[in-house]
């Protein structure tokens, strides 16, 4: 299942749009991998790239929501804490077991799931606010 990023869930600040679009692509590259049986180093690889580059987009949006004064700042960033530590928890079963099917499908799983629900609820809500401000 392959991920597609519209302008219907585009939030309207072009440094969150641009981020969430190579948030797309990228996960569809590790669900092509793993559908095409690439190597345990490439899934590691790709699986290493979303770690490092959610947790600098989320890091991105928390400094927008402080720098603007975003009413819900405070459990946005508890979503966002909340998904860091379930990829810590992947990638350290992935770095003690390996890149298994069964942690492939949590990783994707989990990444379609955020990006869908996260992006057309939460990330709307701060791109509305932040409308005209940046």
């Amino acid at each position: 299942m392959a991920l597609e990023w519209t302008t219907k869930i585009a939030v309207g600040v072009d440094l969150i749009d641009d981020q969430h679009k190579e948030l797309f692509d990228r996960t569809n590259r590790l669900l092509e991998t793993c559908r095409s049986g690439g190597s345990e180093d490439e899934v590691i690889k790709s699986l290493s790239f979303l770690e490092e580059y959610v947790a600098q987009h989320l890091k991105d949006e928390e400094d927008l929501q402080r720098d603007h004064n975003y009413p819900d700042y405070k459990a946005h960033k508890e979503q966002h804490q909340i998904f860091l530590q379930k990829v810590a928890e992947i990638k350290a079963d992935i770095d003690s077991r390996g890149a298994t099917l069964v942690n492939v499908i949590k990783t994707t799983n989990l990444f379609v799931s955020w990006l869908s629900k996260h992006i057309s609820q939460e990330d709307k809500k701060l791109g509305e606010f932040l409308t005209g401000k940046v």
